[in-house]
């Protein structure tokens, strides 16, 4: 069997994370895998920091800049960009191959080019709609509205005529596939890498305070680091040495920067640029308590990450790994309203010997149920199945 796994461009974030460990794990269990990108940036590659080989890569790998706070029309013209190379490059290559797997938009547009040939079985990380950049001009502009309402009638025709099977992430996820494709999906959590993100808690905290958050992740409206930093206002009246380090990058550094300055917390909030994956392990590790505050969310890496280095977490009820969470430690979970954020933070404070005994149980499951190898193998089972073979 050979799989072609298709995406946009490579960038650090948590569906390139899934890929290369997808990637990897079916090789390891004996099937033929490629990987094809819009674009692969070098430092991305060393950021994400997953050892793959270099020959699963069908195509060159640049040192291009890679591109953070781009505008709604440039970011429109990148997404154009990449859908062409990527129908070109399936066009001409797609015979050699017995299932295409795509992952973010526009892959899975590409697969126009295949006609229906072979299986695209679509790994779906997040339904088309205006988020990242377009989420503020959604809300903002009377011409975002019809633009996106005409794109989502494309997107909804191109899934129901060239997808034949839709992986997802997450049972909230897959209500919304049904919903606007009127399409069932299968619901695989993703992995975490367990080489790097298992680790003892360390004392060595990043920055000096009494209780050091994190929260990682792109800095824009859904990540709701602007919350965050409000809670952290309130805590600080019971916790005067507590610290946020917000560690990103994204559209929204400027609004969270001056929030951070209106509210006087310029020493107590530290921003901090992606890292590479085992410092980024030592960080989580060495924080008193992970946030996860986000607005919506389909999945959510990250929360894994940090409980599977020992460090508890705190997660909005309004992501997909509130699924997990909420099975085996629901007093971690909150909305993601400055107060409530506040409130619970100051209750794993008070209560950090039962939260960390808690956070201890969850490395444990992680460890079984989010591992690249059972990923890669639930994955093989479904694409078996659409092919017909045992």
């Amino acid at each position: 069997m050979k799989i072609l796994i298709i995406h946009p461009r490579l960038v650090v974030g948590g569906a390139e994370k899934v890929i290369l460990l997808l990637a990897n794990s079916l090789r390891r269990i004996g099937v033929k895998v490629n990987l094809l990108f819009s674009e692969i940036d070098m430092k991305a590659l060393q950021l994400l920091g997953i050892e793959t080989k270099d020959d699963s890569f069908i195509q060159n790998i640049n040192q291009s800049k890679t591109r953070t706070n781009m505008g709604p029309f440039f970011k429109s013209i990148e997404y154009f960009e990449d859908l062409s190379k990527l129908y070109l490059f399936i066009k001409k290559v797609h015979d050699a191959y017995d299932v295409i797997n795509p992952h973010n938009f526009p892959a899975y547009w590409s697969t126009v080019a295949i006609k229906n040939n072979i299986p695209v079985i679509w790994t779906c990380h997040e339904v088309f709609g205006p988020y990242g950049v377009f989420r503020d001009y959604y809300d903002e502009s009377f011409l975002m509205k019809p633009l996106m309402k005409l794109s989502c009638q494309i997107d909804s025709q191109i899934v129901r005529k060239y997808v034949t099977k839709i992986i997802t992430n997450s049972k909230r996820n897959a209500k919304l596939i049904a919903k606007r494709y009127n399409r069932r999906s299968e619901v695989i959590y993703p992995p975490i890498n367990l080489e790097v993100y298992k680790r003892r808690k360390v004392n060595d905290k990043p920055v000096d305070g009494e209780f050091v958050m994190l929260q990682v992740g792109s800095l824009v409206k859904l990540k709701n680091q602007a919350s965050s930093i409000l809670a952290l206002k309130i805590v600080k009246k019971i916790i005067p040495q507590s610290k946020l380090i917000i560690l990103g990058n994204g559209p929204w550094k400027n609004r969270l920067t001056y929030l951070t300055k209106e509210l006087k917390l310029t020493k107590d909030v530290i921003f901090m640029n992606y890292v590479d994956e085992a410092t980024l392990a030592k960080i989580y590790s060495s924080c008193d308590l992970y946030l996860n505050p986000v607005l919506e969310q389909s999945f959510g890496l990250t929360p894994f990450e940090a409980l599977a280095s020992g460090t508890p977490t705190i997660v909005s009820r309004r992501c997909g790994a509130a699924e997990i969470i909420q099975r085996y430690a629901p007093e971690m979970l909150t909305e993601p309203r400055p107060r409530d954020i506040a409130q619970k933070i100051l209750e794993v404070y008070k209560n950090y010997d039962r939260f960390m005994d808690k956070t201890e149980i969850l490395g444990r499951i992680i460890a079984r149920e989010l591992s690249p190898t059972k990923y890669a193998e639930k994955t093989l089972m479904l694409i078996k199945s659409v092919l017909g073979e045992p």
